[in-house]
């Protein structure tokens, strides 16, 4: 649902069609800025964070994956436009920063690691939650602003918080509901261990939840 209604109320796009407009947007120092801080803090995690506590939650490697797919979704909605200009006879291919967003994208392109680490039913919703939301920041940074209505704009947020909600309810669902009895009433507590031994089943690094052919 909450999918549905970011797609629905989603701000449009300013249209960039030459590589050079694209490239003054880019080295924009507003753009610039808030791109260094999601690099520089791209690598802390991955040096500092990842390797002792990555293993132990999936949030590091989402967060890193999600900040860099930021500035490659800009990057790349750029790139495509370049193309499009060119196959109309526009020659875009004759200025070196189409070169520097191709090598960009194919150095920004890999699988997150979280994949690997944790079950993919917990993994893939957490991170379409914080890929979108770079995503949509980095893009209103890049354009700078939002041309949208405060309806559209409050609208898009609610669908947004929704998304959230659904997360949380998915990562209650591997919550021990003992750990949680004295918070919870009986009801709350009987509702989340048969959501619990539902998933559970279903855990595909787990072996116990393979079915035999």
């Amino acid at each position: 649902i909450g999918s549905v209604i970011i797609a629905l109320n989603g701000p449009s796009e300013q249209t960039v069609g030459e590589i050079r407009e694209f490239q003054k947007l880019f080295l924009a120092p507003g753009f610039l800025v808030w791109g260094s801080i999601l690099i520089a803090t791209s690598l802390v995690i991955v040096i500092f964070f990842a390797p002792k506590y990555g293993t132990k939650s999936m949030l590091w490697y989402i967060m890193v994956c999600s900040m860099i797919g930021g500035i490659s979704v800009s990057v790349t909605s750029g790139l495509g436009a370049a193309i499009v200009q060119t196959a109309m006879g526009d020659n875009q291919f004759k200025y070196w920063f189409i070169y520097f967003l191709l090598i960009f994208v194919v150095v920004t392109l890999r699988k997150p690691i979280a994949l690997a680490l944790f079950n993919t039913a917990m993994v893939t919703p957490t991170y379409y939650v914080i890929f979108t939301f770079f995503s949509m920041v980095t893009t209103i940074v890049l354009f700078q602003g939002l041309k949208s209505t405060v309806t559209g704009i409050l609208t898009l947020v609610m669908g947004f918080l929704v998304i959230c909600v659904g997360i949380v309810i998915l990562q209650m669902s591997k919550v021990d509901p003992q750990s949680l009895s004295s918070k919870l009433d009986r009801r709350s507590t009987l509702l989340l261990q048969a959501a619990r031994s539902q998933t559970e089943g279903y855990e595909e690094k787990d072996a116990l939840g393979v079915e035999d052919p």
